[in-house]
């Protein structure tokens, strides 16, 4: 280590060599003016007032030489040029163990299809979910919309036909007809009329932060009950009472009894004993119901909301943006980001595997799957530096097609006014394959460039102790 006065030192000394030429004119002169029987006080002037070392020092520091030590004070231009070709040819070599080859283009190629056909089969976002109330869509345009994209009408009208065997085929308490059930339009736990009389207000713009059937995860069970035993179940505020749904006097739905949560539940399972098509059924119906108000005006609460708070918090929680859309959404990024993750594992795995296999092979050595399992737990930094570019170039082109793509459909849609197309579209970005892009472009970019520092240092230690050891 270097103290700072010897550093000071080489400052000086690197001033006095720069300046050499300057003394010796200044000596010159001063011979010349000797000869000639001049006075010579005060003709060196090249150092003015310097007293001593401080002064020179600080002197030195003026004139704007300063203590950092640079290669060049150190050494020759030959040297530096010989050290300069050294580092070339150690980051060549770098270059050379690490470049990609026939074998990794075909991996790309691999990664990038799988990436694409996650990208068409995986969960469309919503961009809905980040709008006013305001602003939102209607229930009509929702329901329209769940109809496409989650119920399948083959499938509900197949176990309609099967659940037409089942023995009541007439409504009654705890038993909904299967025409009730496959009718998607109508859900017992939407009905307002008759509420009053029970002491249970329920309207239009509350009764889904009111009912556990609209709750988007509870829903699925207290939902799906309801919808076989014709029944209401209550939130929090309301004691989780439940209500049956029936006809009124003038023939409309409506809440027409006190009903029993346990024995619900107790004709569920019975149900389901009796008709299992049934319970599918109505279950596709639950899923419809819960799609068609998710992104519309009013939302659906948060899950498990219903259990925990009275219903004029959710409801202000809705109003005030905090629903379960935007849950939904994130949920839905959160599901493309994993499979894309996913999709990224098995190359890597796989990658791994192949480059292990093809040393081996160029070696004419045989692996066993153990000696194969031991290579891949291994951190075999040059390999891995290969399957991180293979990640990263995929994934900048999957992304970047996605891009391209829906962007190019959106500039379409614009062109013909095609309101409907832009809108489906632009929910099949690909956000999560875009978040895992900029994951991996951070992180391995930062990974490789750690590891080729480590191999330029390692490079250069080793070829030290070479020139240490012929110098011995």
């Amino acid at each position: 280590m270097i103290s700072y006065r010897e550093k000071e030192m080489i400052m000086v000394m690197k001033f006095m060599a720069d300046h050499s030429s300057d003394f010796a004119e200044q000596l010159m002169d001063t011979h010349k003016k000797m000869t000639g029987s001049e006075a010579v006080v005060e003709s060196i002037n090249i150092l003015p007032e310097i007293s001593n070392y401080a002064s020179l020092v600080e002197y030195v520091n003026s004139q704007g030489y300063d203590t950092i030590l640079r290669m060049e004070d150190l050494l020759s231009e030959e040297e530096l040029a010989q050290l300069e070709k050294e580092y070339d040819d150690i980051e060549s070599e770098f270059k050379s163990q690490t470049g990609l080859n026939k074998t990794d283009a075909l991996f790309i190629l691999i990664a990038v299809v799988l990436q694409m056909i996650r990208q068409f089969l995986q969960p469309s976002v919503n961009f809905d979910a980040f709008k006013s109330k305001e602003n939102r869509p209607s229930h009509n345009t929702t329901a329209d919309e769940a109809k496409k994209s989650v119920y399948d009408k083959d499938k509900a009208s197949t176990m309609k036909n099967k659940a037409e065997s089942d023995k009541t085929k007439d409504s009654r308490y705890y038993h909904a007809s299967v025409q009730e059930i496959a009718d998607i339009n109508h859900v017992p736990y939407d009905v307002v009329s008759g509420t009053k009389k029970f002491n249970v207000k329920l309207s239009g713009t509350n009764h889904r932060a009111k009912t556990l059937g609209h709750d988007p995860w509870l829903g699925y069970l207290f939902g799906t009950c309801n919808i076989l035993t014709n029944t209401m179940s209550l939130g929090k505020d309301n004691a989780f009472r439940t209500l049956h749904v029936g006809k009124d006097t003038s023939g409309k739905p409506a809440a027409i009894a006190e009903a029993n949560p346990i024995k619900m539940f107790e004709y569920t399972v019975k149900r389901y004993k009796e008709s299992k098509a049934t319970i599918g059924l109505a279950f596709i119906k639950q899923a419809y119901h819960i799609k068609s108000d998710e992104y519309s005006k009013e939302g659906l609460s948060l899950p498990f909301l219903q259990l925990l708070v009275d219903s004029d918090i959710i409801k202000e929680l809705c109003e005030s943006g905090i629903d379960y859309a935007k849950l939904d959404f994130l949920g839905s990024v959160g599901v493309q980001t994993a499979l894309a993750e996913m999709i990224n594992y098995v190359i890597s795995v796989a990658h791994r595997i192949t480059i292990i296999c093809e040393e081996n092979k160029k070696n004419n050595e045989t692996i066993t799957k153990e000696q194969l399992l031991q290579s891949l737990k291994k951190n075999v930094t040059l390999h891995e530096v290969r399957t991180r570019k293979v990640i990263m170039i995929s994934e900048s082109i999957a992304s970047s097609v996605n891009a391209i793509v829906i962007g190019s459909i959106e500039l379409f849609a614009v062109y013909t006014e095609n309101e409907n197309l832009a809108k489906d579209a632009i929910k099949k970005l690909d956000i999560g394959g875009y978040i895992s892009t900029v994951f991996h472009l951070f992180t391995d970019i930062r990974f490789i460039t750690k590891i080729k520092k480590d191999f330029i240092a390692k490079a250069i230690e080793e070829n030290y102790q070479d020139k240490l050891a012929q110098v011995k």
